[in-house]
């Protein structure tokens, strides 16, 4: 991998989500996801996860999404990254919602909350 490439992508990332452009989004991410372990980056990888799953959501591939917020909540909390943990339930809610599976997702705020508070 050239030195930059990694920074190179996390910085055009973004830009393809919030121009619906989900499935060139989803390209670069998968990219950004196989930089990652060459890289050391687990706290980006699991951000990179996440914005993954928004992608996907976008796209209404539910299930997808929710496979990515999974990956990514496993990462968040191994690293300790509280606050990307919190939103990335808050993202598996979302998900679960599209899929009207809201007896999956009715218990997330409270888990959210409580990460947020520092009950786990």
């Amino acid at each position: 991998m050239k030195p930059g490439t990694q920074l190179s992508l996390q910085r055009h990332l973004p830009q393809h989500s919030m121009l619906r452009r989900f499935e060139e989004a989803i390209t670069c991410y998968q990219q950004d996801i196989a930089i990652c372990p060459e890289t050391g980056d687990r706290i980006g990888g699991g951000q990179t996860l996440s914005n993954l799953g928004i992608a996907y959501r976008g796209l209404r591939r539910f299930e997808e999404a929710i496979g990515c917020y999974q990956e990514s909540l496993a990462i968040r909390r191994e690293t300790g990254d509280r606050y990307g943990e919190g939103q990335t339930l808050n993202n598996l809610g979302t998900a679960y919602q599209g899929l009207r599976r809201f007896e999956e997702g009715h218990h997330l705020p409270s888990a959210v909350a409580g990460d947020l508070r520092g009950d786990r």
